[in-house]
């Protein structure tokens, strides 16, 4: 069975300098954890914005 996740509606940033990863955000204690993709997990053409 796939996992599910949600995003509040107007919290999805999309910010370019971030790259191939995601700033996720614990609101409990107010930290933020910066989390990277390993390299070759997204194709080449879609990590430089040729799609």
């Amino acid at each position: 069975m796939p996992s599910r996740a949600c995003i509040k509606f107007r919290t999805l940033r999309v910010v370019k300098g971030v790259g191939d990863g995601f700033i996720m955000p614990r609101i409990s204690t107010a930290d933020a954890y910066q989390l990277g993709l390993q390299p070759g997990v997204v194709p080449t053409s879609q990590a430089q914005g040729n799609c």
